[in-house]
C-alpha cells in the first residue's frame, strides 16, 4: 500500500481516538462561539468580550487576524468534532505521504506521525491550524509532483484559512510552473479578499496589517527563544555530537532570568537549533531539498517575527519539512529514534486533556448562589458560560454584591483590587506532568504564559477563586 494511504489511515485514526470524549479546548471555544453567530455573507458581523475590544462592542470584528475559511469550516461542521476533524486529518496525511514518497521516506513518515506538535494539533483540531497545514501541504505535495493548478487551489485554500501560509508562495514559485500555480492561487484567493472589500470596505489582509498594533504581543527575543524551545519538540535531528554548533547555539538560551527549567530548555534549545541548522544545509541540496528547507525556515521566522506570541501549535506547518529533511538522512532503524517523541506525544496530550477535565471539574465544583461573572479562557470559559455565567472583562465596572470567579492558570485576567476571597475550589487530578502552570513558568501555548512549554508541579491542575465585590 502506497505510504500516502497509510500515513491518512494513521492519522485519522489518531485524531478520532483524541476527540472522544473531549470538551472545547483551548481557543476552540471562541471558534464555536463565533460560528454560532455567523452570518455567512458578512463573516465578520459577530463580535465578543475579547482583546483588543474589552466589553465596548464594536461595529465589527473586521480586524480579526484570520480569513474567513476557518470560520466557516466551524459554522457548518463544528457541531460534530469527527466531522469537522477527520477530513482535514485525512487531507494532511494523505499530502504528507505523497510528499514522504518523493523524499524523507517511510522513516521520514514516521517521525512525522509521532511528533508532539502534530499529536496535539490533531487533538485540538477545531483550531485554525490543521486546517491550514492540511492545505498548505496538499498545495506542497501537488506541487512537487507537478499539478500546478491544483497546488494554486490548495495554496488558496490555505491562505483563505490563516494568512501566514501566503509564505509558500516563495518556495513554490522558485521552481515549476509558476504561471499556472499562481493564476490557480490569485484567481479564488484575490476573489474572496475583494468581496471581503466590498462588504467591509477595505481588503482584509491590508485592514488586519493596519491594525495590527492593536492586538497584545510578547517581547521579540522572548518569543524567538519561545520558538526555538517549542521546536526542539518537533522529532529528533539528524546529527547531535557531544558539542556541536547546535548546543552552542541553543542551550546558553536556556539561562533565560526567572526559569525554573533551565535543563529541560538547554535540551530542547539544543535540539531545536540542530534542527534548524539541518534546514539551513537543505538550501544547499537538491530542487525538492532546498524546497522544504525554505518551508521550514520560512515557518520558523514568520512565528518568531511576525506572531503575537510563540505557541507550539503555530510550529505545525514546520513539522513535516523538518522531519522529511531528517528522515532523509537516517536509515531506515533510524525511525526508532520516534520512540522517546512519541511517548513525550502521548503524554502531553494527556496532560492537554487533564487541564480539559480540571477545568471542568472545577466549574463543576463551584457552589455559587448567584450567577457570577467571571475571567479566564479556553475550557473554564466554554462551561462557565455554559452554566449562565457571565465574562468580565478588564476594566468593566463591577457592582457590589457581585461574584467574580478567576481560575489560576486557564489565562485569568488581573483580579482588581478590593475584592473580598470567600472560597477557592481546586481540581482533584494529582497529576504532576502539564503543558500549562502560569506559577512554575510552564505555557506550551505561548511563551508569554512560561518559557517552558512542559514541566513538572505539584499544586492542583486548575483551581477557581470565588471574589466578593464589596
Amino acid at each position: 500500500m502506497k505510504l500516502r494511504f497509510v500515513l491518512a489511515g494513521v492519522l485519522v485514526l489518531l485524531a478520532a481516538i483524541f476527540q472522544i470524549g473531549a470538551l472545547p479546548l483551548l481557543d476552540e471555544e471562541s471558534y464555536l462561539d463565533i460560528a454560532g453567530q455567523l452570518d455567512w455573507a458578512r463573516p465578520y458581523d459577530w463580535w465578543r468580550p475579547w482583546q483588543p475590544w474589552g466589553h465596548e462592542r464594536p461595529e465589527n470584528a473586521y480586524l480579526y487576524a484570520h480569513p474567513p475559511g476557518h470560520l466557516w469550516w466551524v459554522a457548518a461542521l463544528g457541531a460534530n468534532r469527527w466531522l469537522a476533524i477527520l477530513p482535514l486529518a485525512a487531507l494532511l496525511g494523505f499530502s504528507a505521504g505523497a510528499l514522504a514518497e518523493r523524499y524523507g521516506g517511510v522513516t521520514g513518515a514516521v517521525l512525522f506521525a509521532t511528533s508532539p506538535i502534530l499529536w496535539l494539533a490533531l487533538q485540538a483540531g477545531l483550531l485554525p491550524d490543521l486546517g491550514v497545514v492540511a492545505f498548505g501541504t496538499a498545495a506542497v505535495a501537488a506541487h512537487v509532483h507537478k499539478r500546478p493548478v491544483l497546488a494554486g487551489v490548495a495554496l488558496a485554500a490555505a491562505a483563505s484559512w490563516k494568512y501566514p501560509a501566503l509564505i509558500l508562495l516563495l518556495p513554490l514559485l522558485l521552481q515549476g510552473d509558476r504561471r499556472r500555480l499562481l493564476l490557480a492561487f490569485a484567481v479564488p484567493w484575490l476573489g474572496l479578499q475583494l468581496y471581503l472589500a466590498a462588504q467591509y470596505g477595505a481588503p482584509h489582509l491590508l485592514h488586519v496589517l493596519a491594525n495590527a498594533p492593536e492586538i497584545a504581543r510578547g517581547p521579540l527575543p522572548e518569543r524567538a527563544a519561545g520558538v526555538l524551545f517549542r521546536l526542539g519538540l518537533v522529532g529528533p535531528p539528524t546529527y547531535l555530537g557531544p558539542i556541536t554548533a547546535a548546543a552552542l547555539l541553543g542551550a546558553p538560551l536556556a539561562l533565560v532570568p526567572d526559569t525554573d527549567h533551565p535543563a529541560l530548555l538547554a535540551i530542547l534549545g539544543t535540539l531545536g537549533a540542530a534542527l534548524l541548522i539541518r534546514a539551513l544545509t537543505a538550501l544547499r541540496g537538491s530542487p525538492t531539498e532546498r524546497l522544504l528547507g525554505l518551508w521550514a525556515l520560512l515557518v520558523v521566522a514568520s512565528v518568531a517575527l511576525a506572531h503575537n506570541y510563540a505557541g507550539g501549535r503555530y510550529l505545525l506547518p514546520a513539522v513535516l519539512p523538518l522531519t522529511l529533511l531528517v528522515g532523509a538522512r537516517l536509515p531506515r532503524w533510524g525511525a526508532a529514534a520516534a520512540i522517546p517523541f512519541a511517548a513525550l506525544a502521548g503524554a502531553m496530550v494527556l496532560a492537554e486533556r487533564g487541564h480539559m477535565q480540571a477545568s471542568a471539574e472545577v466549574v463543576e465544583g463551584l457552589d455559587l448562589d448567584q450567577p457570577a461573572r467571571f475571567t479566564g479562557e479556553w475550557t473554564f470559559r466554554h462551561q462557565m458560560r455554559a452554566k449562565g455565567h457571565v465574562f468580565w472583562s478588564p476594566g468593566e465596572p463591577l457592582e457590589s454584591g457581585e461574584l467574580l470567579v478567576v481560575p489560576t492558570h486557564s489565562s485569568p485576567a488581573p483580579v482588581p483590587e478590593g475584592l473580598v476571597r470567600i472560597d477557592v475550589v481546586h481540581s482533584t487530578d494529582a497529576s504532576r506532568f502539564r503543558l500549562i502552570d502560569l506559577q512554575l513558568g510552564i505555557g506550551y501555548h505561548a511563551e508569554t504564559l512560561g518559557p517552558a512549554p512542559f514541566g513538572f508541579g505539584d499544586s492542583p491542575r486548575e483551581s477557581a477563586t470565588v471574589y466578593r465585590v464589596p
